[in-house]
């Protein structure tokens, strides 16, 4: 007897538009009849990629825009759908890695299919990753080829066109077909996880300052080790977005001590239950933090510092004082790191020294 988990039930796509169907009455419009109505209506033959938005699925399922919208947003934090508006586009990043193509003819009927879909950076993102989930070689192979020019840097390698390679009938030898079929599958997942890689590190770094356009080697060396685990790049993201502004004890103790950044939300160890509890917090309105009136709790240490209320407010009093006599140079990191919210005195030491040297050069050798 197979695993529950193993085991499937084909749905017509027609289900939602059939007149016995829609005479049961109104459906309503959740999280999970949205879900249910995704895995089963999209038009195309490719499984969980559309060219359709939330207006088409609402029309289709005979619901509100604005209900059916709600809903796909908390599909969306939760990490099982990823739509665009223009041009419309719905990608459900899982679906092809329980519809595995049945053959090569098959992956290029559904490359052909992806092809026809408008060119859009969900689309481009959505083909390598679809490429890299799919476990069959030639049924890979199928598809890559079948999406052509819409495959960035994931053109097919010619396997399997019977070109000359050295064996005496043109065609290749077993071991040759076998390093061409790994050589190939390690492409496609390279350019899946190079992509997904990009689009973490731009969700990872929003909300945060001073950080660079692409991600170092520090930041690939967290990253990509849980990309290969399979997280997805939503989760990731989420799991950021829950340690910078949540209220969760833990969270409040990563910005505390400045423990917010890749290095640590990012290890291997707990991440799954890090994973569950952002995706809960999502699920609830992903509620942030409440600072006490005039305070600046809940925010990361660059936040902190660049905020009105924290770090400019620190630094302008520490300097009246510093002009008033009140303290010294050296101590004026003390001063602001005594302040409601601040973060480490080790994380504000280099802030403060290099705002120092900046006030020296504004005064000309004042402080």
């Amino acid at each position: 007897m197979t695993a529950p988990k193993d085991r499937y039930s084909k749905v017509s796509r027609r289900l939602w538009t059939d007149s016995w169907f829609i005479g049961l009455g109104p459906c309503p419009c959740t999280p999970h009849t949205v879900w249910l109505a995704l895995l089963t209506v999209l038009p195309t033959p490719v499984p969980g990629l559309a060219p359709v938005g939330v207006s088409w699925l609402a029309e289709q399922c005979g619901w509100k825009q604005s209900e059916t919208a709600k809903a796909i947003k908390v599909l969306e934090a939760a990490g099982r759908v990823v739509s665009s508006r223009r041009p419309a586009t719905i990608w459900l990043p899982n679906a092809i890695k329980h519809n595995q193509p049945a053959n090569r003819n098959v992956g290029l009927g559904w490359g052909r299919e992806c092809a026809a879909i408008p060119e859009s950076p969900l689309r481009d993102r959505a083909l390598p990753a679809m490429a890299a989930m799919i476990e069959s070689a030639t049924a890979r192979e199928g598809f890559i080829t079948g999406c052509g020019d819409a495959f960035v840097d994931c053109a097919s390698d010619g396997i399997g066109n019977g070109s000359a390679n050295g064996s005496p009938n043109g065609m290749p030898t077993q071991e040759q077909e076998q390093e061409q079929e790994q050589e190939h599958k390690n492409k496609a997942a390279d350019a899946a996880r190079s992509d997904s890689l990009s689009q973490l590190w731009a969700g990872y770094v929003e909300g945060r300052t001073h950080q660079s356009k692409k991600p170092g080697k520090g930041a690939k060396k967290q990253m990509l080790p849980r990309l290969k685990e399979g997280h997805l790049v939503e989760d990731l993201i989420l799991v950021s977005q829950w340690v910078l502004l949540s209220g969760d004890w833990w969270c409040e103790q990563q910005r505390k001590a400045g423990l917010t950044n890749y290095d640590t939300i990012y290890k291997a160890h707990r991440m799954e239950t890090r994973i569950d509890q952002a995706r809960a917090w999502a699920r609830d309105g992903a509620p942030k933090a409440k600072p006490a009136p005039g305070s600046s709790a809940g925010l990361t240490p660059d936040q902190w510092w660049d905020s009105t209320a924290g770090g400019k407010r620190a630094r302008s009093e520490a300097l009246a004082k510093f002009d008033m006599g009140k303290i010294a140079p050296g101590d004026m990191l003390a001063d602001i790191a005594g302040r409601e919210g601040a973060p480490p005195k080790a994380w504000l030491e280099d802030k403060v020294e290099e705002w120092k040297n900046q006030v020296r050069e504004e005064r000309r050798g004042g402080v």
